[in-house]
């Protein structure tokens, strides 16, 4: 069906920069839609907005997932700090 598994096990309370860097290669390498799952979606949520921190203002990355019950706003500064590296890592 030409489909593409990765596997990338996010362990609540324990995730990476390891997962948020295999997520970001992940969709950077899809052809086509991404579908990310875990059991509630909240560890999906959390690795979008690590890995598009920087690209997408950080309200956007802790509105957009709200909307939907997940609250990120506890990880505004940390969302802040890396989108701040990856604006510096482009100049």
């Amino acid at each position: 069906l030409g489909l593409t598994f990765v596997a990338n096990p996010v362990i609540g309370g324990a995730l990476t920069m390891e997962n948020v860097r295999t997520q970001a290669a992940a969709m950077q390498a899809a052809t086509g839609p991404v579908f990310a799952y875990c059991a509630s979606g909240n560890r999906c949520s959390v690795v979008w907005a690590l890995m598009s921190a920087g690209k997408r203002s950080t309200d956007d990355l802790i509105r957009v997932p709200a909307k939907y019950g997940y609250n990120l706003e506890p990880l505004r500064g940390q969302i802040d700090a890396l989108a701040a590296d990856a604006n510096e890592s482009k100049a």
